[in-house]
């Protein structure tokens, strides 16, 4: 799987800092990331591996940490592994965006807020290539 890619991707994104003229820069800044640019980057995966290749992954906005669950038993949906790891790992105390497999040729992506509603975005296989699209709601996510 070509995950380096998108850790590229990711970090060209979060290194985009600016500077002062002055001698003395300013500390750098950062562009907070959205949606829309998080599917792209799935997209760019998928167009090199497949979907069927895409593992569960979750993006911390904070800390930038970048986390791929691998080695998912094939008895276990995809879907139920990603919610397990945010809980285990207490992140449905932070923010971050994530992408999991939800279907054959699907893959559905989210940003999610503590105390906010979760954005969500399906990926899918079109004639024309991958299509992102607004998911209204989501059955399968339980994190509140």
């Amino acid at each position: 799987m070509n995950r380096s890619f998108f850790i590229l991707l990711l970090g060209v994104f979060f290194a985009d800092w600016t500077f002062a003229d002055e001698p003395t820069a300013k500390p750098p800044t950062q562009k907070p990331m959205t949606l829309d640019f998080f599917a792209q980057a799935t997209i760019n995966v998928i167009r090199e591996d497949g979907i069927g290749e895409y593992l569960p992954t979750i993006v911390l906005t904070e800390t930038q940490e970048f986390r791929v669950i691998e080695g998912v038993p094939a008895t276990v949906d995809h879907r139920d592994a990603i919610q397990n790891v945010v809980r285990r790992s207490q992140y449905e105390f932070k923010e971050f965006y994530f992408g999991v497999r939800s279907a054959p040729e699907r893959i559905t992506i989210g940003h999610f807020r503590p105390g906010q509603p979760t954005v969500f975005m399906t990926i899918a296989i079109t004639a024309d290539g991958y299509l992102a699209k607004p998911l209204e709601t989501c059955d399968w996510w339980n994190i509140p």
